[in-house]
């Protein structure tokens, strides 16, 4: 086993260029995430030179890494890292750089006979996690390849630009069992194409860089390159059945105490148009969508969840969608004929009398202009360790005390959630932006009268949504909404 993990000690990575196409693995820029494998070995490159110019080191850990199949990368999903686009800036051209073709001379005032060239450079972004391993499971390392690599790492001050400094470490012994909420692994079916290193991409940097050192020009984009497909963290896993959650937008925000009234009558519009689609055949509607007829315990059902502008600087509560959810076992012609009805929905109102009324579109439907955040699916599927509470929790049982830490951890398996909370807290008011808070007769559905609250919880592990916990779950209180960064509008 092999990992080595990069510490970005300024919390933020920056690559280069578009046309760093050997290392950044794209021709636009779109901010490199997570950084290439291929980058990595290019700074270990880097770090003791290759051939007559290494000093502490014989080449021979450049060449175990050349020939190893490419790493797994234990980095945050990219929705967790914030791009910051760069401004280009006018530089003084070398001639290497001076634009001969266009007639134009870009003459810079402050330096006589001189010429200016725009410099773009790459896309920052702000981590999360400022942590970054590259991981080779089955990589055997003999212990002089170690000694090489660890020194190698120890002289490697950035990865990337020189704005984005950076602390190696080395391990190889021990197992490392990767989290899937961080891990990109190579996968041929993998929507993220990395440059990674291949066995003479040693020789093809000595080559760019004798070329570069005898005068000619060279540039990154030009070196050969080889690259793998990654399945990425927000990718679904092909082995692993997920829930099926369908987004819509209103065209009227709701209120955000109408929330019961906003899921109950979402449910109903469903039931119906699940009926009318069927033949108008009551007993076509499957268990799955109206919870009737489940035995036992352990059953998961429809949950049909309320969207509010919370957590960001203009929320303001109110309720701009909404979500249906249905459990990973739901059938896949079940799961068709709902989002058939959704459809269907769209062409009428959703409302119930004296409370709202409102229009209703699919989530991506560009008619209405870009969505809000608030009914994006990152919005609430964004993996993260702390979550808080937009609407309040109703509590599964009464509690003089409060809630205790096994009953929080029995809400979450309640929910399907397999980490255990390491801390939490809960309070009548709410701990996210513009968290809803409600009356009790706006709290409950029947006679029952369960406390209930605002939590706020924090995992070991970044846990991925959308998460509702509690007895109203399944009509959308005790939505949680992920503490990642701050978001910018509604």
């Amino acid at each position: 086993m092999l990992a080595i993990t990069v510490e970005f000690l300024h919390g933020t990575f920056r690559g280069a260029s578009a046309d760093d196409t050997a290392l950044m693995g794209g021709d636009l820029d779109s901010g490199e995430w997570p950084p290439s494998p291929a980058r990595l070995f290019s700074a270990l490159v880097a770090a003791d030179g290759t051939g007559n110019r290494q000093r502490v080191t014989d080449g021979s850990e450049l060449a175990l890494l050349e020939s190893a199949s490419p790493p797994i990368i234990l980095a945050d999903a990219s929705p967790l890292t914030l791009a910051t686009q760069l401004h280009g800036r006018f530089v003084v051209a070398d001639d290497f750089h001076r634009d001969t073709k266009s007639g134009q001379t870009g003459a810079v005032q402050e330096y006589v006979g001189r010429t200016a060239t725009l410099v773009r450079p790459g896309t920052r972004r702000a981590l999360a996690d400022p942590t970054v391993t590259y991981l080779w499971q089955g990589l055997k390392v003999p212990k002089a390849e170690e000694q090489g690599l660890r020194a190698r790492a120890a002289r490697v001050g950035y990865l990337g630009c020189a704005d984005s400094p950076v602390r190696l470490s080395v391990r190889t012994e021990g197992e490392i069992a990767p989290s899937w909420e961080r891990m990109w692994e190579p996968a041929d079916d993998g929507a993220t194409v990395l440059p990674v290193p291949w066995s003479g991409f040693r020789q093809a940097l000595d080559d760019a860089f004798a070329q570069w050192s005898g005068g000619l020009p060279m540039r990154r984009s030009w070196l050969p390159t080889r690259y793998a497909r990654y399945r990425g963290p927000d990718d679904p896993r092909p082995d692993a059945k997920t829930p099926c959650v369908s987004w819509l937008r209103f065209a009227t925000p709701v209120p955000g105490r109408r929330v019961l009234a906003v899921t109950e009558a979402l449910r109903e519009a469903v039931l119906q148009g699940y009926q009318v689609l069927s033949g108008g055949e009551k007993e076509a509607v499957p268990q799955v969508l109206h919870g009737h007829g489940f035995t036992g315990t352990g059953y998961q059902h429809a949950h049909w969840f309320a969207l509010p502008s919370v957590g960001h600087k203009r929320a303001d509560g109110m309720i701009r969608g909404a979500a249906v959810w249905l459990p990973a076992n739901t059938e896949a012609a079940v799961v068709e004929r709902v989002q058939e009805a959704l459809g269907w929905l769209t062409t009428r109102e959703l409302g119930r009398a004296g409370q709202f009324a409102t229009r209703v579109a699919l989530a991506d439907d560009q008619a209405w202009g870009p969505p809000p955040v608030a009914v994006k699916a990152t919005r609430w599927q964004t993996p993260s360790r702390r979550w808080a509470s937009a609407f309040p929790v109703i509590y599964e049982r009464f509690s003089p005390g409060g809630p205790t830490g096994n009953e929080v951890t029995l809400w979450c398996q309640h929910a399907g959630i397999q980490q255990s909370p390491v801390a939490f807290r809960v309070a009548r008011v709410p701990f996210i932006r513009a968290g809803v808070s409600l009356a009790a007769t706006e709290a409950h559905r029947g006679a029952t009268r369960h406390p209930f609250g605002h939590l706020e919880l924090l995992f070991a592990e970044p846990v991925r949504g959308p998460i509702a916990l509690g007895r109203g779950r399944q009509f959308g209180l005790g939505l949680m909404a992920p503490i990642t960064k701050e978001k910018t509008d509604g």
